[in-house]
């Protein structure tokens, strides 16, 4: 008598089981990373962005109007329930005066876009920093001295903007 062995029948139920499922739900990109936004703007908070960097050619602040003509409503709502801030303000440099800080994105004169992150006291330009490998989102939470930069929403990374006593620096 000839025994019948259930395991390759087992495996191959279970590879249709997981290949239709897989079917039914395939993965989405995370919207952060396709985040198109076209800078068009010559002036940022009445200042001309030559201010921010001269090798500007137009730039724009993420703000939630911004933001939701460009993604879904689940996924502004998700924005909107994180801890994530488009804009902030912080005493950073501890001169009892908050900073503001914003991020946008920018459009340089070799047509290359990045994001930005610019501090300001009182409507005047403190520091601009800028990174022209990411071209679309990047938000902000407040940390206990200091600004988180993070360039996507789910990865653990991010940049703080601290005072070093001179001067606003990443680490």
């Amino acid at each position: 008598m000839k025994k019948i062995t259930t395991k390759p029948l087992v495996g191959l139920l279970l590879f249709l089981l997981f290949s239709s499922c897989m079917a039914e739900k395939t993965p989405q990109q995370a919207w952060w990373l396709n985040l198109s936004i076209t800078p068009n703007k010559t002036i940022l908070n009445n200042i001309n962005i030559t201010s921010y960097n001269k090798n500007w050619l137009s730039a724009a602040f993420l703000n939630d109007e911004l933001i939701k003509t460009r993604v879904t409503n689940t996924q502004f709502t998700e924005l909107k329930n994180s801890n994530f801030k488009l804009s902030l303000n912080k005493d950073i440099n501890g001169n009892k005066v908050d900073e503001t800080i914003r991020v946008g994105v920018y459009l340089d004169k070799k047509n290359k876009k990045g994001i930005f992150l610019a501090v300001f006291e009182k409507k005047k330009l403190l520091k601009v920093f800028t990174d022209s490998s990411n071209n679309g989102f990047s938000a902000l939470i407040k940390d206990n001295k200091s600004v988180r930069w993070y360039k996507c929403m789910n990865c653990g990374e991010y940049e703080l903007i601290q005072w070093n006593g001179k001067s606003y620096i990443i680490q």
